[in-house]
């Protein structure tokens, strides 16, 4: 299980085997080192923060990606090093 420790907790539907295709779509500040999912349909939170949306450029990133938010926990079933 993960929450943030912010008020939400941040998501993409999209699948990223390159972390720095991640960093640069999700307009993130560092490159990630873990993806987290899938997850099954029938455990996806509801995003009641932030519906799917378009990622906004970021200092040096392009942006581009999608992301949504949850206040909620989020239960994980995979996760892998990227």
């Amino acid at each position: 299980m993960i929450q943030s420790r912010m008020p939400a907790t941040y998501f993409t539907p999209d699948r990223y085997d390159d972390p720095r295709e991640a960093q640069a779509k999700l307009a993130l500040a560092d490159v990630p080192e873990w993806r987290i999912g899938g997850i099954p349909d029938s455990q996806m939170p509801d995003f009641d923060v932030l519906s799917l949306r378009v990622v906004s450029p970021w200092g040096k990133q392009p942006g581009g990606g999608t992301q949504c938010a949850t206040s909620r926990p989020v239960y994980l079933f995979a996760m892998t090093r990227l």
